[in-house]
């Protein structure tokens, strides 16, 4: 039996050095078809379909789903709710995660436990940082609502109270995500040449100028692109609600993704589910493009 490695070799041989390249990636283009192509697809064509996830057939009903998200309550409140999260955590994350990085940037003793401290809560389980949070926030005996009892404070419902509960989360995941845009603000600024510092320091610029002229001017593509993943993934949030509220009190938690899923897992209307997501991926799309342009025009990018 021939061995792979030779066969791979003679096939490359009679394909030329111009498409062997293509044995490379045809793994990928596998891998992509059966996972992104192949999903998207029979979501795209599900979205137009009644389908009972336990019946056998899907009827074709055009636009009837999509209709129905403009007359149905739980499709507004779970928007509302999802781009209140996006206004609370997008620019709390790039503000937060910019100043820590700029702190951590500097030659302070044990910045490297620092910056591991930091990054921790990205790679902790999502599932385990809400049990502890829904702790934290709990009414009666929660660590935060002590803080305020015996600072002579009245107690907050975080997570019962329908004003407090969205930004609570909100405050929650920007806790969680700060570390790992802290380290792609990190890598950015290692990246900037010493001799600007040193030239406008030596032209007489304080570090507030410094920073706003050659600092903050060089940061703006990585800027542009820590805006961008957080509102994808602040239109993904699900886990957390799910798991501390279930999407209340009086559904003021309800994100898209988990109205997405009550409509599938809950009342089994796969076809309305599918449409659901599909406007997500087109609302999420117009939000980064507008984020993209808006931010670009400002640094000419």
């Amino acid at each position: 039996m021939i061995p792979l490695s030779n066969q791979w070799r003679r096939v490359s041989k009679k394909l030329g050095p111009d498409k062997s390249g293509y044995l490379f990636v045809l793994p990928y283009v596998i891998f992509f078809c059966l996972f992104i192509v192949y999903p998207f697809g029979l979501g795209t064509v599900m979205g137009f379909c009644q389908w009972d996830i336990l019946g056998s057939h899907q009827v074709f009903i055009g636009l009837d789903n999509y209709i129905r998200q403009f007359r149905d309550p739980e499709m507004h409140q779970a928007l509302f709710n999802t781009i209140l999260y996006m206004v609370i955590s997008v620019p709390g994350r790039v503000v937060l995660s910019l100043a820590a990085a700029l702190l951590l940037n500097m030659a302070i003793r044990g910045r490297g436990i620092f910056r591991m401290l930091y990054f921790m809560p990205m790679v902790t389980s999502s599932a385990i940082i809400a049990l502890i949070w829904t702790w934290l926030y709990s009414t009666e005996g929660g660590l935060l609502n002590s803080l305020l009892l015996r600072m002579g404070f009245d107690k907050i419902g975080w997570l019962t109270d329908p004003n407090w509960a969205m930004p609570s989360i909100a405050f929650m995941k920007i806790w969680q995500r700060v570390g790992y845009f802290m380290i792609m603000f990190l890598a950015t600024l290692q990246t900037i040449p010493r001799p600007l510092y040193e030239a406008a320091q030596i032209d007489g610029a304080n570090k507030w100028q410094r920073f706003w002229y050659i600092t903050f001017p060089l940061l703006n593509p990585g800027i542009i692109l820590i805006t961008i993943l957080s509102t994808i993934w602040a239109f993904q949030l699900f886990v957390e609600p799910f798991l501390m509220t279930g999407g209340g009190p009086l559904s003021s938690t309800l994100t898209l993704v988990m109205h997405l899923y009550n409509m599938a897992f809950i009342y089994f209307d796969m076809g309305y589910a599918a449409s659901i997501g599909i406007t997500l991926g087109v609302i999420v799309l117009a939000i980064s493009l507008i984020e993209r342009k808006l931010l670009g025009r400002e640094i000419g990018y």
